[in-house]
Formats: C-alpha cells, structure tokens, sequence
C-alpha cells in the first residue's frame, strides 16, 4: 500500500464512524473506496466476532472476587484456629481436611 493511503485498520475505525478526516480522502480515492466498499460487504470484522467469541461469562468477575474474598476468609480462619491451638498452618489444615475420600 502505497504512503497517503489509510490502512484497513483506520478504514474499519472509519467504517464504525471512528474516523472522519479519512472523508476527504475516500472521497478522491477509488482505490480505498472499492476496498471500503469490500469491507463493508463482508459484515463484521474477524476481530469483531472473536472479541464476541472470547468474551469472559457475564458476571464473572464478580463470581471471581466472591470466590477469592471466601478463600481468603478460610485462609484467615484456619490461621486463627492455628494460632488458638499452638499450632503450625499446615498441622492444622491437615486436622481440618475430611479424611474420608
């Protein structure tokens, strides 16, 4: 591609409406105007549909600091019993552990 012509990135930005100075020039260029016109009969773009695709689960990061606020709880109350009972962190997760499998 040629200096002065935008890329398919910035042609995609102008495409969502992202970039309005690319106006003058798709108005004077054929060439990015047929590319432009290719892209936008394609439909979404392979990042768009990936983005979509790869997207965390709605409301996980809230499951997530749910699940670290409860281990970190355990993991102080264990320290307390430890410490209650004289005793070293892992001797007393060992006693608390169910030992039926």
């Amino acid at each position: 591609m040629r200096p002065g012509h935008p890329s398919r990135k910035r042609l995609a930005a102008w495409l969502a409406g992202d970039r309005p100075e690319l106006d003058d020039h798709l108005g004077t260029c054929e060439r990015c105007a047929n590319r432009l016109e290719e892209m936008a009969s394609v439909g979404p773009s392979i990042g768009d549909a990936l983005r979509q695709a790869l997207a965390p689960p709605a409301g996980l990061a809230p499951r997530l600091a749910s699940g670290i606020a409860h281990k970190m709880q355990t993991r102080q109350d264990l320290q307390t019993v430890a410490d209650l009972m004289g005793l070293p962190v892992h001797v007393a997760r060992a006693l608390s552990e169910d030992p039926r499998p």
